[in-house]
């Protein structure tokens, strides 16, 4: 299901054909997604169209756009041989009798089970350096603030890698603290070898609401102010509810829909735009124009229009503003995307 923020009514004439149908804005609800976020009990305790759940739906569909990559990714793309044993997965219980709370996070082992691991930040956002915690013992975490396409800060994503030498690194002359990274740039060399379980990454995705700072804890098995049980599918943990969303779990990044597949669909997939009939032309090769759907969303992540899709097809932009656009496309491999302009 998703849920409807506003409505439209849009036309579309392809040849003879006279088709009405509704559009909406709408931001897709987190318990239908293929990988389960473990959110804040507000969020599942609250009624579909409760402001907390439209406010934590709409947060996440744009934390998601923002790009992304895998930690331990080089700049070449190349990842190391790495492991992540079952009590390292993200949702498994931990604590007290494995029942105490949820791992919100995911636990990376080299291989090798060495401790030079390259540590790239995951996205774009400000450094900040944490020695001798009573959690993660020495770790960096990344903040990014998640605005709107007006420009408004829904919230922050905050990326944490725990389980450092940040003292090794420091000697070897990498020190991010306190600076702006860049999405793929260096933070860290060194896994501290003292780490329980074995040197590791740890590493967590959090969501933040706009008056967190970005730092505070608010997940636990016990705490002065985890007050609040957990909900919906997830069974262990206590809640601050006053603060942050709850955690990513970080397939839902690797995988966002808008990201840079771009390039890979620029051969796939050709939009003419047609200004005078106000009209774009969509050809696709025959396996995309298979897929067993086709969307076309504004900046906004407003659904402009949605149909089953063929190898090429009319559709009317009348209805649409000026700029830029994604058309979306899902088959059994997963989902694809073609950034897009109109300018009628």
């Amino acid at each position: 299901m998703k849920r409807v923020i506003t409505s439209l009514w849009f036309c579309l004439l392809v040849g003879n054909l006279s088709v009405s149908e509704v559009f909406t804005t709408e931001y897709p609800i987190n318990e239908d997604g293929d990988y389960q976020d473990l959110l804040t009990p507000q969020y599942y305790l609250s009624e579909d169209g409760a402001e907390i759940r439209d406010e934590i739906n709409k947060f996440i569909f744009f934390a998601r756009m923002e790009p992304f990559q895998h930690p331990l990714e080089s700049p070449a793309g190349v990842l190391p041989v790495f492991n992540t044993p079952v009590n390292g997965t993200f949702e498994v219980g931990k604590g007290p009798g494995k029942t105490g709370e949820h791992h919100k996070a995911v636990d990376m082992h080299l291989g090798s089970g060495g401790v030079d691991m390259e540590i790239y930040a995951s996205h774009s956002g400000n450094v900040t350096a944490f020695y001798n915690a009573k959690k993660y013992a020495n770790h960096l975490k990344v903040t990014k603030d998640i605005k709107d396409s007006s420009g408004n800060v829904l919230g922050k994503l905050v990326t944490l890698y725990g389980s450092l030498d940040l003292d090794l690194d420091e000697e070897s002359g990498l020190s991010p603290s306190g600076q702006f990274v860049e999405k793929g740039e260096l933070i860290s060399k060194h896994l501290h070898p003292e780490t329980v379980g074995g040197p590791h990454l740890h590493y967590e995705v959090r969501y933040y609401r706009n008056a967190d700072v970005g730092d505070e804890e608010f997940y636990g098995f016990f705490g002065q102010d985890l007050t609040d049980s957990s909900a919906g599918s997830w069974s262990y943990g206590m809640w601050n509810p006053s603060v942050g969303y709850g955690f990513a779990n970080p397939e839902n990044h690797y995988n966002q829909i808008i990201k840079s597949v771009y390039n890979n669909l620029q051969n796939e997939i050709s939009i003419y735009t047609n200004s005078f009939n106000k009209s774009i032309i969509v050809n696709m090769n025959s396996e995309l124009g298979k897929s067993s759907s086709m969307k076309i969303i504004n900046i906004n992540g407003q659904m402009m229009f949605q149909k089953k899709p063929s190898k090429e097809m009319v559709i009317s932009t009348k209805e649409f503003s000026n700029g830029v656009y994604f058309l979306l496309l899902e088959n059994e491999k997963g989902f694809y995307s073609k950034k897009f302009k109109i300018n009628n």
